[in-house]
């Protein structure tokens, strides 16, 4: 079983547009897995997602690594990105 644990997200625009506009990046401090959306709530919801699907399996697996901490350029963004803390599992 994965303990339970916090994972810090910061949001940043991502760097490059697509036809429909530009997307938000939501991306993990601790898992430095990401989430893309128009908005950052849906964003949000796809990081959600990915991370939720990462520890499925890692719970089955135990050679899967669910936290990886994100490059030290992410990690910078804490300090004047939007930013909030979600819970897993």
């Amino acid at each position: 079983m994965i303990e339970p644990f916090k994972e810090t997200v910061v949001f940043y625009p991502e760097d490059t547009p697509v036809e429909s506009g530009f997307r938000w990046v939501a991306h993990g401090l601790r898992t430095d897995q990401i989430g893309l959306g128009h908005t950052k709530e849906i964003a949000l919801s796809d990081f959600r997602a990915g991370v939720a699907a990462i520890i499925r399996v890692a719970e089955k697996d135990a050679t899967v690594a669910y936290l990886r901490e994100a490059p030290e350029a992410i990690q910078l963004l804490d300090t004047h990105a939007d930013v909030v803390v979600v819970r897993f599992p």
